[in-house]
């Protein structure tokens, strides 16, 4: 059983480190020292993952940016109208660096994301040393040792 769990959580790591990706970070850094900016929407691509592009002004400049909407994170959302009803809709950037940026909420894409990763992290990884264990004798018997 100790084997078992040793595994387990071996996985666990492993799949946490894989799904944490650069993204992630991105979702952190913008959901902590993000700044909001009106945004405007240049064009969508329904047909590339709801791909929206989109432009937004920071530190007097322009810049632009692109995102994938999907599964949890559709472009409708992306694109719901500012809060403070400047008519456009929002992007968050990094003061440090405002080419680094974010439409729509980053906290709400940080918790979709978190969600995600937590569920295939732990559910994978027993669900795998379930079959293997199951499926080969072997590793089954290594277990018991």
């Amino acid at each position: 059983m100790r084997k078992f769990i040793l595994l387990w959580v071996c996985g666990v790591v492993l799949i946490c480190l894989v799904l944490v990706r650069p993204f992630v970070v991105k979702m952190y850094r913008l959901a902590d020292h993000g700044v909001a900016s009106c945004a405007i929407l240049e064009s969508t691509e329904p047909n590339n993952h709801e791909t929206v592009h989109y432009s937004y002004e920071a530190h007097g400049k322009l810049y632009s940016g692109h995102q994938q909407g999907g599964a949890g994170h559709p472009a409708e959302s992306l694109t719901s109208p500012f809060p403070s009803g400047c008519g456009q809709f929002v992007a968050y950037y990094l003061p440090e660096n405002p080419s680094i940026s974010l439409l729509g909420d980053p906290k709400a894409a940080l918790r979709n994301e978190e969600t995600f990763i937590a569920i295939a992290a732990f559910i994978f990884p027993f669900l795998a040393l379930l079959g293997w264990s199951y499926r080969y004798k072997s590793f089954r018997d290594w277990l018991k040792r």
